[in-house]
């Protein structure tokens, strides 16, 4: 599929109801479409500096003090601490993972954090992507628009 073959889809199926149609120019859709707003898993690694810098020292602190207490009953969370507290190469952990989002999870149906604090974490493992990025079209201009609207 070309780039305007891709675009003038996603014009036409609107697949996350951005509203394409309802948009007045096509500087309107470019705008959109290059606009950063989408939140994306990365597998960067991150350390316990990166959570008191996201949640601030008591929250912060209240996870990683949290996170140690179930090292005793639980052998992800072991590797979960071990890596949060390893600043060398290699050390830290990918919040944007399926499992650190699992566990995350976990800990929010438990009640041992809340759901704003939660979401916090996640986003440490999170970059915010445009929707023309995600389709693999770099950066959209108005002319690539109107070639798909013809």
């Amino acid at each position: 599929m070309t780039p305007i073959d891709k675009i003038r889809n996603e014009l036409t199926n609107d697949p996350l109801a951005v509203g394409y149609s309802a948009m007045a120019t096509d500087q309107d859709v470019v705008d959109s479409l290059n606009a950063a707003t989408i939140s994306q898993p990365h597998e960067r690694r991150h350390t316990a500096r990166k959570v008191l810098k996201v949640l601030g020292e008591t929250d912060g602190t209240t996870v990683l003090d949290l996170v140690e207490t179930m090292v005793a009953t639980s052998r992800s969370f072991k590797v979960a601490n071990d890596a949060l507290n390893s600043y060398g190469e290699g050390g830290g952990i990918e919040f944007g993972s399926d499992m650190v989002r699992a566990m995350i999870g976990g800990l929010v149906q438990a009640n041992a954090i809340t759901a704003a604090i939660g979401t916090k974490l996640e986003s440490i493992g999170e970059d915010k992507v445009s929707r023309a990025s995600q389709l693999g079209l770099g950066v959209v201009k108005p002319g690539h628009v109107q070639e798909a609207r013809r």
